[in-house]
């Protein structure tokens, strides 16, 4: 059985990688491939993902997150491609707010805070468990609606060991 510590650990990772992903293209140096970016179960994430029993595959939660992480991996490799096509402020530009590489990011990481609340909260959530990502980013839909100080997300993941840079920090301002 899948545990929410797995889940917010899986999220610390997704965000590493797309650390990984953003030197890579800066530098030029990497062991990045195109071909290995593009398959959803070459990174740490993905093995993970892979890995977890046909019960919880079967899970609607699953089956999102593997779509989400899957486009975001194509997205990656676009980008990544251009880099390497000599185009690495193109890629970069690609990366940042409204983008399409942003919004698989942010899809695949709400659609991982709702499989990790629906282990571990009941209430109001339950409204959104199941809710398309796109009705959970809505400025019709206030955060402190999605995430009450009861569920305590920011608390969450500042217990994760992970270091302070790819800790993720949500606030219901």
């Amino acid at each position: 059985m899948i545990h929410s510590t797995e889940i917010v650990h899986a999220i610390g990772v997704h965000g590493n990688w797309k650390q990984r992903l953003r030197r890579a293209i800066e530098t030029g140096n990497s062991d990045f491939t195109v071909d290995k970016i593009k398959v959803d179960n070459h990174c740490e994430f993905g093995k993970w993902l892979h890995s977890l029993s046909l019960d919880e595959k079967k899970s609607s939660h699953w089956s999102r997150i593997q779509h989400f992480h899957a486009t975001f991996h194509i997205e990656a490799a676009r980008l990544f491609e251009l880099a390497m096509q000599g185009k690495p402020t193109e890629a970069l530009d690609a990366m940042g707010l409204g983008t399409d590489f942003a919004r698989y990011s942010s899809e695949l990481t709400m659609a991982m805070i709702q499989w990790k609340r629906s282990l571990t909260h009941t209430g109001n959530l339950h409204r959104y468990v199941d809710a398309p990502v796109s009705s959970l980013i809505s400025p019709k839909v206030h955060t402190d609606e999605l995430f009450p100080d009861s569920l305590n997300i920011q608390n969450d993941f500042q217990k994760e060991p992970f270091g302070q840079a790819s800790r993720m920090s949500m606030s219901t301002n």
